[in-house]
Formats: C-alpha cells, structure tokens, sequence
C-alpha cells in the first residue's frame, strides 16, 4: 500500500512538472504575442471571460483569438494545478496515517 501511494505522489509531482512545461509552453507563446501588440488590459481580469468579450476583445478584434486562447489556456492550467496539488495532499495524507 505505501508502495502504491508513494508511486501516485511521485505521479502526481510528474504531472505537476508536465503542468509547468506545457504552461510555459502553450500560455507563454500567447503572452509574448500578446506583449509585443498594443492590447490593454486589466491583468486582475484576465481570467474573467465575459470582461475579454464584452470590453476587450470588441476593442481590438484582431488580437481576439490570442486573447482567449491565453485566457482559456491560463485557466486550464490553473485548474488542472489546484487538482493536482489537491491530490498530492490527499495522498500525502493517506500516507502518513498508514502504519
């Protein structure tokens, strides 16, 4: 059973490690598009997609794909972040209450 958990925890940090290659690579190349265009935006509200398409995106249409594919990308990656660190606690958890 110890083998098992300490198997998903050393999964799960893999996972984590893969989370972060593909955040730097899929969110960041939408970030470095997006820095270099004259877009302007409220960064605290990024991750709000009815703010991208009611005020942003009618303002400058042609970057509105960059922009939700960032947002889009952004939040999955956050998401899929919090899932994994949650599982991690769990079973670290599981782990130190097995003799």
């Amino acid at each position: 059973m110890k083998a098992t958990l300490t198997l998903l925890i050393i999964g799960t940090f893999i996972a984590i490690l893969a989370l972060a290659v593909y955040f730097r690579l899929r969110v960041l190349h939408y970030y470095r598009r997006l820095r270099t265009s004259p877009v302007a935006f409220d960064a605290k509200r990024i991750l709000d997609k009815t703010y991208l398409q009611t005020d942003v995106i009618p303002r400058y249409p042609e970057y509105g794909d960059d922009l939700l594919g960032f947002s889009n990308h952004l939040r999955f990656s956050l998401t899929c972040a919090s899932a994994l660190i949650v599982l991690i606690t769990l079973f670290a958890a599981v782990f130190m209450f097995i003799k």
